[in-house]
């Protein structure tokens, strides 16, 4: 059963983020915190498949002639900086020369703790550079 749930994340997280190891470093992430690998493959099924307002929209994409556009949503800054860089290697590996990283500002869920005037970074666009044919 598990393998079922772990097989459906690989499938999501490289649809949606470009790279489906990002899933293993969330299961490690989560095994440092306690859970067994078992408990930490439930864990992420049930938010990202499950419960799919928090993944559907996450991964938008522009796919022009000479520019591609990603977009990497975070909900935690330092503890996905990892999936940050594994999303750059992917698409300089695959895509093309990443040439801007921008940052979404906005109300996180850390704002409903310390009041709307706490923004923080709520994720990135990346522009990158398409390859010549």
């Amino acid at each position: 059963m598990a393998e079922d749930k772990l097989s459906k994340l690989y499938e999501l997280y490289k649809r949606v983020y470009g790279n489906e190891n990002i899933v293993d470093r969330e299961i490690s992430r989560l095994m440092k915190e306690g859970l067994s690998r078992e408990e930490a493959i439930n864990k992420l099924y049930e938010r990202d498949i499950e419960a799919p307002s928090t993944i559907q929209p996450q991964y938008n994409r522009y796919d022009g002639k000479f520019w591609g556009i990603y977009y990497l949503p975070i909900s935690s800054f330092v503890e996905e900086l990892p999936k940050l860089g594994e999303t750059l290697d992917y698409i300089e590996e695959n895509h093309g020369e990443v040439v801007a990283v921008i940052p979404n500002i906005g109300i996180t869920p850390t704002s409903i703790i310390l009041g709307t005037s706490f923004q923080g970074v709520k994720g990135f666009s990346i522009v990158y550079r398409k390859r010549k044919s």
